[in-house]
């Protein structure tokens, strides 16, 4: 308990130091335009982490994340709509006696207008804006480099993000099963005013164990999660920025396999929130029955992910969230993200909670401008 009063010491401390600045910071995307041409960009991405769970219940595990990741890059434009970008990952977690990632990190990106595609090392975790239920938020710390192929509108009124992240591979005779993750997360803006905004988002996700190379004779697998529902914000210019309601209707289904307890669930996740200048807060219920997600948050999954309790499952998740959220900018390209998040499990009363500190530095350095290209 000394922790929590501690942290929550800390994030109305922080609130001092800047304005609130956006989530989306933390979204990493590369954008080829006329100015960028021929030109070639050393890309530092710095993410340092600490995420403390303190929990104790039988679907998610008690832990704490507390580490770092560095990714340089070189970042080449050959004309206004294509980037090339090799790099590498380098990720560990203090106090373990080895890394927790190294991978290298490649590109291709064709983008015109606000339509882009992109091969290789995709823009996916966080930059996918999936709900948490659906998509663990976790993820922006590991495993959080995705390999596929993604297709991306990103205008003023859509947003539209379809992919495939290819996460294990078989060659012929490999005892092992491929592991394949793909979905669609697309945002639709219906009313854009001054001071309102009414939003429709539509999300799904796939999941799929095995395949014709597979030779372990495990059963192929496929489970998709999906959701529908509508944002509302109105807008003020004063110490209170905003209010906003996000309200999505969630479903889950076992397509093939007929391995889960539950083949088909659904759930109502609601949301209400007020952006301050300084801080943000944030209520949020969660009804689930029989539903199971595999890449979502576990808290909210109706079949237990945890390492003590893997396989327990319950019909019904009934849970209630506070969230206390502070995003700042401290210094040029240095952002600071704190969260407080207790939560109540309505029906095992329990008071649990975790806390977020994320400090992020991203920034582009120009290394050689009108590069000569030869066509071949």
């Amino acid at each position: 308990m000394k922790k929590l009063y501690l942290f929550l010491f800390f994030v109305c401390f922080s609130a001092r130091l800047s304005a609130q600045i956006d989530h989306r910071n933390f979204e990493d995307r590369m954008s080829p335009d006329s100015n960028k041409a021929q030109s070639l960009y050393l890309n530092i991405n710095s993410f340092n982490y600490f995420r403390n769970y303190e929990y104790y219940n039988q679907f998610a595990d008690g832990k704490t994340l507390f580490g770092t990741r560095f990714v340089p890059s070189l970042i080449f434009y050959p004309n206004e709509n294509l980037a090339l970008k090799a790099g590498i990952l380098v990720q560990g977690d203090f106090g373990a006696d080895r890394f927790r990632a190294i991978e290298p990190v490649f590109t291709l990106k064709y983008q015109k207008k606000n339509i882009g595609f992109t091969f290789g090392a995709i823009e996916g975790n966080i930059n996918h804006r999936y709900i948490e239920p659906l998509y663990d938020y976790e993820r922006l710390i590991y495993p959080s480099q995705e390999y596929g192929a993604q297709f991306l509108i990103n205008s003023n009124r859509t947003f539209l993000d379809a992919w495939v992240h290819w996460e294990h591979f078989i060659y012929p005779g490999e005892e092992d099963s491929e592991r394949i993750t793909g979905g669609l997360s697309s945002d639709f803006n219906v009313i854009k005013k001054d001071r309102f905004d009414l939003s429709i988002p539509a999300q799904v996700i796939l999941f799929h164990l095995g395949g014709q190379l597979d030779t372990t004779g495990n059963v192929v697998q496929t489970i998709t999660n999906g959701t529908l529902g509508f944002k509302a914000v109105y807008k003020f210019n004063n110490f209170l920025k905003s209010i906003y309601s996000e309200n999505y209707f969630v479903f889950s289904k076992e397509l093939t396999g007929g391995l889960l307890p539950y083949q088909n669930g659904k759930a109502a996740y609601l949301n209400l929130g007020a952006d301050f200048k300084y801080f943000k807060v944030m209520t949020s219920y969660f009804y689930g029955n029989k539903f199971i997600n595999v890449e979502g948050a576990p808290l909210y999954s109706s079949l237990s992910r945890s390492t003590l309790d893997k396989g327990h499952a319950e019909s019904e998740r009934n849970l209630l969230f506070f969230r206390v959220m502070g995003d700042f900018k401290l210094a040029g390209s240095l952002y600071l993200t704190a969260r407080i998040e207790p939560y109540i499990d309505l029906n095992h009363p329990q008071f649990d909670y975790s806390q977020t500190l994320y400090l992020n530095y991203r920034s582009n350095f120009l290394l050689k401008k009108k590069i000569k290209i030869t066509e071949e």
